[in-house]
């Protein structure tokens, strides 16, 4: 049986409304929120479904390798994200813990 395990982004309507970005049972992880945007700020693939579906799954990857960089020796809760700027730069950002203080 596998545990879940649920990726929250930290906004203080998650726990409220039962939200997080993303859920990870055993090898399979359920991400929400992304949009099929184009390198140039667009909307890609207009009209096709199957083309829209690659792309966010394109910049859902992207965010999973960006993951793989994070240090999160205190929480262990690794973060990866990757952002499609209005001019298309994709960017990518992971989190870097280098303290830990108990509540």
């Amino acid at each position: 049986m596998f545990g879940r395990r649920n990726i929250t982004s930290g906004a203080p309507w998650e726990s409220i409304v039962g939200y997080c970005r993303a859920v990870r049972v055993g090898p399979h992880i359920a991400v929400t929120g992304t949009a099929s945007v184009g390198e140039n700020g667009e909307v890609f693939a207009v009209g096709d479904a199957y083309g829209q579906a690659r792309r966010c799954i394109e910049i859902i990857e992207t965010a999973l390798q960006a993951r793989r960089r994070a240090y999160s020796e205190y929480s262990g809760y690794s973060v990866g994200a990757a952002l499609v700027d209005d001019r298309g730069s994709l960017h990518l950002g992971c989190n870097v813990e280098n303290a830990a203080y108990p509540l």
